[in-house]
This record gives structure tokens, C-alpha cells and sequence, in this order.
């Protein structure tokens, strides 16, 4: 007699990080991406955290302004490293960055920072389909919009809409 039990595949989780960021000066963190976007080009592949390659690619309908919050900004960040909050793209309309090359059959976490060495009293929302998260930019070092078990669709992409509540988003 035999008895075979059969356990589930492991879950292998990888994960991409982006620092979007002024074309000039990167993120020095080989787990981390850079990319300068450019408004309707689509970036380049993205490599996952452990270096492997992806699949996946953003594009940002409209660039925006970018700001450099300096080079000692945020050194007690607790939710990216510093030089991933240092540049920002800031703009005062609404905007769309999406993501390509993702499964449609796999659920997604998406992490999105935004911070700006200054008080303008704006709050930046990013939304997909009907969730939203909205955080406070102004000297922001700690909040982040999360969004957890988002699917895409079914050509492979996830749209986040960025919109704000006073004069920018970023």
C-alpha cells in the first residue's frame, strides 16, 4: 500500500521596484529599476528585484515636471529608500501610468510612493477600476497607496488613474 500526498506547488513571489527619477541621477540599488519616463513611450522591460528579467513594461501618458527633493531627503524613510523619494514627477492634471506584461490569470500587489520636499497641502490618488488610495505627499516618508488582489485585464495591463486633491500629483 502506498499513500502519496500531493502538497501544492511552492508560491514563488517576485517583485519589480521602479524608481521613477530625472534621467540624470539613479537609485544606486541593483534590487531597484530607473526609469526617466518620457510622456506615451513605454519603458523598458523592468527586471525583478533578484535581477532576473520580466516581462514588464509602464508607460505614463503624461511625463510631468520633475523635482529634485535634494540629496538629503528622507534619510529615516521607512518605505522605500531615500534616493528612490528624491526625484519626483509632479503635474496638475490628471494622468494615467499603466503596466503591461502581467499575467491575467494572477492577482497583483502594487505599491506606489510619492513624496515632495515641500508643503503645498496637495494630496495625490491613485485608483484603479473602483479602488482608490490617496496619500499626503507634503514631506512624506512613511505613506504609500497599497493596492492588494488588483487583476488585470485581460490583455495583460493595470491602469492606475493619478489625480490629486489641490494643485498637484505626484
Amino acid at each position: 500500500i502506498v499513500q502519496a500526498t500531493v502538497l501544492p506547488a511552492p508560491i514563488t513571489k517576485k517583485s519589480i521596484k521602479v524608481n521613477i527619477f530625472n534621467g540624470t541621477t539613479v537609485c544606486v540599488n541593483s534590487e531597484w529599476n530607473n526609469w526617466a519616463p518620457v510622456a506615451n513611450i513605454n519603458s523598458e522591460l523592468f527586471t525583478y528585484s533578484d535581477g532576473t528579467k520580466s516581462g514588464i513594461s509602464a508607460n505614463l501618458n503624461q511625463g510631468g515636471n520633475f523635482t529634485d527633493n535634494g540629496v538629503g531627503f528622507a534619510p529615516d524613510a521607512t518605505i522605500c529608500p531615500p534616493s528612490v523619494l528624491r526625484f519626483n514627477s509632479m503635474l496638475t492634471v490628471s494622468r494615467n501610468i499603466v503596466i503591461s506584461g502581467l499575467d491575467p490569470s494572477k492577482e497583483y500587489k502594487f505599491e506606489i510612493f510619492g513624496s515632495r520636499a515641500y508643503t503645498s497641502g496637495s494630496k495625490s490618488i491613485f485608483k484603479t477600476g473602483n479602488v482608490a488610495d490617496t496619500i499626503d505627499t507634503d514631506f512624506n516618508v512613511n505613506d504609500f497607496a497599497k493596492f492588494n488582489y488588483i487583476r488585470p485585464a485581460i490583455n495583460g495591463s493595470v491602469t492606475f488613474n493619478i489625480s490629486s486633491i489641490g494643485n498637484y500629483n505626484y
